[in-house]
């Protein structure tokens, strides 16, 4: 026998309150762009200026056809100081200019939503597509993270040097992705016996690859860990080669970012060989900075320290082969393994001053909901415009010249036993 069961309002309140919504911080990055500066203006497409801040943001009303939106660099040239009363006629130096363009494509994830059948309306009713809406607000904003991470080392995300993210959905023809794949040119790589060591970049990204691991699988030992020794000699690379921010979250000794995995933030605050300056960071904690940037733990000798979940890990497989590992929104694909000799994992430390990264937001997300067979079948998409690609505006110059960038560095650490 059929029966109906009454229960009062406040029992189904209680009931939807016991629906877990998994909810993902936001994104690091974006709070390091100029986007949450709320005395500046986002960029247009034109501006010659790149912010204090380690993403520059540009951002254009979206015209037809146009898939880059561009930014203008005066060059640093040499000049000639004419002294007394030398003539100064036909000595003028010429200014150069670099337009970097930064350019980008649809994102877009779609999802299902509970249908009208009967266990629909159960999920209906427990609140399933209100969450799931609320999930594609997360992948973005893990989207946001392996786009940065993956364009800091690899030069841009994952779409702008795909041929497959770049098809006419008229004709289904690819045309070239407007960007190619190059490692990092000031990528280091640290051993306790000789330090920070530079590694050798070639234009082509296999060849830099495989310099790297070649590198770091017969250079980095397993007790080559991140300690105080790496800080103080990352900060010096920084003060020498790395344009400052001048200031940031509200302190003007703020010029760099530092942002480290969590196994070297624990192989950090646990060594006790080396000095335990690290403490010097907690000063910061009562600020209320680590309320502004998700991952804070503080300041050291003016790098702002972030720890990132979600940091990448580069995988060696033999004395010559090696492959970077990402979390992306479909799967966490690091597999942590201890550093040996042919194999192991290696972590990842990324340091950042003043335009680091430049991110072309031209559309924020905005979501499209879709039906069919009389609305009983429902799902909807969250849709971006986005590009993220470092900041090279002097890509075609070798590293071992003077380059107008050297806004930011990367590096390799040993993954320890304990933190697998």
């Amino acid at each position: 026998m059929a029966y109906v069961n009454v229960v009062s309002p406040g029992r189904v309140q209680s009931w939807i309150r016991k629906t877990i919504k998994q909810k993902i911080n936001a994104s690091t990055w974006d709070q390091l762009s100029n986007r949450y500066e709320f005395s500046q203006t986002v960029p247009k497409s034109g501006m010659s200026t790149v912010p204090k801040e380690v993403v520059h943001k540009i951002t254009d009303e979206l015209k037809m056809g146009q898939f880059s939106v561009t930014m203008l660099a005066i060059r640093k040239t040499g000049a000639a100081v004419i002294g007394g009363s030398n003539s100064a006629e036909g000595k003028e130096s010429k200014p150069t200019t670099k337009i970097f363009s930064a350019y980008f494509t649809n994102q877009r994830v779609p999802k299902s939503l509970p249908d009208m059948s009967v266990s629909g309306d159960m999920s209906e009713f427990y609140g399933i597509a209100q969450a799931t809406i609320d999930m594609i607000g997360n992948d973005f904003v893990e989207q946001t993270d392996y786009d940065c991470q993956r364009a800091m080392i690899d030069g841009c995300d994952e779409f702008l040097d795909s041929a497959t993210a770049w098809q006419s959905s008229e004709y289904g023809s690819a045309i070239n992705a407007p960007q190619t794949k190059t490692l990092h040119p000031n990528t280091y790589w640290y051993a306790a016996a000789t330090g920070l060591t530079k590694n050798t970049w070639d234009a082509t990204y296999a060849t830099a690859n495989t310099n790297l691991a070649t590198a770091v699988d017969a250079g980095i030992a397993v007790t080559d860990t991140f300690n105080t020794k790496v800080a103080d000699q990352i900060h010096l690379l920084a003060t020498r080669n790395i344009i400052p921010m001048g200031g940031l979250g509200g302190k003007s000794e703020v010029n760099y970012v530092l942002k480290i995995s969590d196994a070297q933030w624990y192989d950090w605050t646990t060594d006790t060989t080396a000095s335990v300056g690290w403490r010097d960071l907690m000063k910061y904690t009562e600020t209320g900075m680590e309320r502004l940037f998700n991952g804070f733990v503080g300041v050291y000798k003016s790098m702002m320290v972030i720890v990132d979940q979600r940091s990448p890990v580069y995988d060696v497989s033999s004395s010559t082969v090696g492959a970077w590992q990402y979390q992306t929104p479909l799967a966490d694909n690091r597999v942590r393994a201890v550093t040996a000799s042919n194999d192991g994992t290696r972590e990842c430390f990324m340091l950042m001053g003043r335009g680091a990264l430049a991110m072309a937001d031209v559309m924020e997300m905005d979501l499209v909901r879709k039906s069919r067979d009389y609305e009983f079948v429902k799902s909807i998409c969250g849709h971006r415009k986005r590009g993220t690609q470092r900041l090279d505006l002097d890509a075609t110059v070798a590293p071992t010249s003077a380059r107008v960038n050297e806004s930011s560095l990367i590096g390799l650490t040993a993954t320890s036993a304990i933190t697998v």
